[in-house]
């Protein structure tokens, strides 16, 4: 039923999103039922996932802000060092972006530069976290990563950063 009327069913959940929420409803099954999420279109998942995550920020209270001073010349060994000892729930937190011998406040657009900046200092040659594929348009992590003592630890903030974008709505300079 659902591969015949997947059309219909999108359309649906498009106009109505909630029905997805909806413990009871019969559309839950779509995401609960793990071969029936194919069906679904992208939009419809990633509005699905997008409103878990408000609720989830809801219930937790979305935890105490993340404060960082970043010096613009060294964005991506700065963020590395004031975010690697921070916790999964203070990751959740409001982001604050100060750059150093910059007046401004933080009210997203120096965080969103931040991203943007940071984003392209992840794929600077010098930290051999990634090279380019053969397309010349995306990355790949570099078989010779290991030559970086913290190749592991640059990776695993690298991931964290990635999910941070995410959840906070961020774009970054990725592909």
């Amino acid at each position: 039923f659902v591969q015949t009327h997947k059309e219909l069913l999108n359309v649906l959940i498009k106009a109505r999103p909630d029905l997805l929420l909806e413990k009871d409803s019969p559309f839950a099954a779509l995401i609960r039922v793990t071969h029936l999420r194919q069906f679904l279109l992208f939009d419809n998942k990633r509005a699905y996932f997008y409103s878990k995550l408000k609720a989830r920020n809801r219930q937790s209270g979305r935890g105490r802000g993340l404060h960082l001073q970043i010096r613009r010349n060294n964005v991506f060994e700065d963020s590395f060092h004031q975010l690697r000892v921070r916790t999964a729930a203070e990751m959740h937190g409001r982001l604050q972006v100060n750059f150093y011998g910059e007046e401004g406040i933080d009210a997203g657009g120096l965080s969103r530069e931040w991203f943007v900046v940071l984003s392209k200092e992840i794929f600077n040659p010098n930290y051999v976290l990634f090279s380019p594929a053969a397309d010349g348009v995306t990355y790949q992590p570099n078989p010779f990563s290991n030559i970086n003592t913290n190749h592991l630890d640059y990776f695993k903030f690298v991931g964290r950063i990635l999910g941070k974008a995410v959840c906070d709505g961020q774009l970054m300079d990725a592909h």
